[in-house]
């Protein structure tokens, strides 16, 4: 083979090469774009999978009585201008005992989103207490922690005073 043979040989053989590297780079590209857009999906699943969970927990805890599984539920973050003292467990589990003693005990709890649509963090809580003749609407709103779990925020009112 002459060298000019050579040369057109070993040239075109680089150019399918090269074609070939810039299509495979291509769809890594395309594959990576793709998979990223899953796992944010996933994500987005994930979080609000476990807001429903944080938040169907709240009912069966005010039914049952179980004010220190409500009270491991609520953020410490102070909320301006309603709760800026230290948060402390148990004053808000003396404060839900009280009303307890005042109003009756929960004998039904349920929950809707206060908005429609999937992205709300405010929930209205329908209560029914004994000494109450009418139903209770409760608005709670639920913070997005950094760790991806769904806490009280402490703007909820729970009882009169704040959280």
């Amino acid at each position: 083979m002459s060298s000019i043979e050579n040369l057109v040989a070993n040239g075109i053989g680089s150019i399918a090469r090269y074609r070939a590297t810039l299509l495979l780079a291509a769809s890594l590209l395309l594959v990576g774009g793709a998979s990223g857009f899953g796992a944010a999906q996933l994500r987005g699943v994930i979080s609000r999978g476990a807001r429903t969970i944080a938040i169907a927990t709240i009912c069966p805890s005010l039914e049952e009585h179980e004010y220190g599984t409500l009270a491991a539920m609520v953020d410490p973050a102070p909320v301006a201008p309603l709760a800026t003292r230290p948060f402390s467990p148990r004053t808000f589990i003396a404060q839900l005992r009280i009303v307890d003693q005042r109003e009756g005990g929960v004998t039904h709890c349920s929950w809707r989103p206060a908005l429609l649509g999937d992205e709300t963090t405010s929930y209205h809580l329908l209560l029914r207490r004994p000494h109450i003749p009418v139903s209770i609407d409760l608005l709670v709103v639920l913070r997005h922690e950094p760790d991806n779990s769904w806490r009280i925020s402490r703007s909820s009112p729970f009882t009169s005073d704040p959280v």
